[in-house]
């Protein structure tokens, strides 16, 4: 209620409002000239925190990739399609490069070492940093280059 602020040019007789004219209306837009002006004020004062704020997050941005803490997705995502493509790579071969060494295998034991070695060649591929493949060793019991057993020759 406007009568009841302060500075407002009114008169109280007998606890009704009497409102000074013309004082009064001059008055009361001068109140809300204020309060529009307070309010775009505000607003700016947001806008201004906005900008503020996006300016720190980007100079946080440029700070973090200059310190080299911060990955683009795009380089992350081209890691892992490398990593899970040599991991696919390596897993399809298995039957083709462990089956030979498993052919005469007499215990389950035996076998159960062999194909834990792959299983372990594979995580090895997987933990290298730089996401390359270590040379592959030959295994004992694996195919020779003349696709024997190792032991085996040509009679």
């Amino acid at each position: 209620m406007w009568s009841k602020r302060p500075g407002a040019p009114v008169e109280f007789v007998r606890g009704r409002p009497v409102y000074l004219w013309p004082v009064f209306p001059r008055w009361r837009e001068a109140e809300l000239e204020k309060q529009i002006r307070a309010e775009v004020l505000k607003e700016r004062s947001a806008g201004q925190n906005r900008l503020e704020l996006a300016r720190a997050q980007l100079a946080e941005f440029e700070v973090a990739k200059r310190r080299a803490t911060w990955i683009p997705v795009d380089d992350a995502l081209r890691s892992v399609e490398k990593m899970l493509g040599m991991f696919r790579a390596r897993l399809l071969g298995i039957p083709q490069r462990w089956a030979p060494s498993l052919v005469h295998v007499d215990t389950v034991t035996e076998m159960e070492r062999r194909l834990d070695a792959a299983v372990r060649e594979l995580m090895e591929v997987l933990s290298a940093p730089n996401l390359t493949p270590a040379p592959i060793a030959r295994r004992s019991g694996s195919s020779s280059s003349n696709g024997h057993q190792n032991g085996e020759h040509d009679a």
